[in-house]
């Protein structure tokens, strides 16, 4: 038994060594590790006292629980460096209430988001999977969102309190899958983005879509004269090379809640992963993020009280 131990230990630990290089491949399956780099790095701070406790020499013992604390350290660092935090909001500026959700297609528990949305008063309203039922259903919102209602040529909606001086769904990018809108606010234009990317777990095309996405987000982004909220299913998690180059390339910021898994619904939070994303940037600072109630989806919704001051 012990020799058995011996052996599945250390060799736990180089597959999670393995998995950890690979998860930065740029080839597509290998790159899907990438999204799972929390859960190896839980999985490496359970083997490291599980190495002491081997009967190998201690020269052996002490550099194999090493080896599992860095593959730990090394897999917690790179998440947390790709999701840079929003800074303090500071008092002044106006207050947007913004609400995402994935609402599933099949889903027809319509009453579940809606009087969620009314109860929290929220000033925007984003969403994918929109089919024409949702559109109809979602009508019951005019009243607290007037805007944006009726627009559907793609899968994903915009609704506002705040009226929407422009807007574009990209038709290019396979059904719609990114929509942009301009508000109109007290403290000046603000540029709303709601995305949903193709599924990078169907081949190569499907990883390729889901990067080209993420990236005209980034695109979009950068070149808004206000201040930038930008909302999504991106299917990919903030770490991913993709999500990362969308960050960094239009200046965006989290809040510390985003790191809370979002999908799927029908898995322990701690099992999940957050693919459900609020981010903000341009003057835009984000004063809390939190979760949503299950509303039928395989996705939890995501809440966020974003300040806008202006545009630098």
């Amino acid at each position: 038994m012990m020799l058995l131990w011996n052996v599945i230990v250390p060799g736990a630990i180089a597959a999670l060594g393995v998995a950890t290089v690979l998860a930065s491949s740029s080839f597509w399956l290998f790159a899907l590790l990438g999204h799972f780099r929390r859960h190896v790095a839980v999985l490496a701070l359970i083997l490291a006292p599980l190495a002491l406790l081997a009967t190998w020499p201690l020269a052996l013992n002490i550099p194999m629980c090493g080896a599992a604390l860095a593959i730990c350290a090394f897999n917690i660092v790179t998440t947390r460096r790709a999701m840079p935090v929003s800074p303090a909001s500071e008092r002044d500026g106006i207050v947007l209430r913004v609400i995402f959700a994935n609402v599933l297609r099949s889903n027809e528990e319509f009453g579940s988001l809606i009087n969620w949305v009314k109860a929290e008063q929220a000033d925007i309203l984003m969403a994918s999977e929109v089919s024409d039922r949702w559109v109809a259903a979602l009508r019951a919102l005019e009243p607290q969102l007037p805007h944006g209602h009726g627009v559907r040529p793609g899968e994903v909606a915009i609704l506002s309190r705040l009226p929407i001086t422009r807007s574009q769904h990209d038709s290019s990018l396979s059904f719609a899958r990114l929509a942009s809108a301009e508000i109109a606010t007290p403290a000046g234009p603000v540029e709303l983005v709601v995305v949903h990317p193709p599924v990078p777990t169907r081949g190569a095309r499907g990883a390729a879509g889901n990067a080209g996405v993420i990236a005209a987000v980034g695109s979009l982004a950068g070149k808004a004269c206000g201040g930038v909220i930008i909302t999504g299913d991106f299917n990919s998690t903030p770490w991913s090379p993709a999500f990362s180059a969308m960050v960094a390339q239009a200046g965006l910021v989290f809040d510390r809640g985003a790191r809370m898994p979002t999908w799927p619904t029908w898995l322990p939070t701690w099992l999940g992963l957050p693919l459900d994303h609020i981010l903000v940037g341009r003057g835009c600072t984000i004063a809390g993020l939190r979760r949503g109630p299950r509303i039928g989806s395989d996705h939890r919704p995501i809440l966020a009280d974003i300040r806008y001051l202006s545009a630098p």
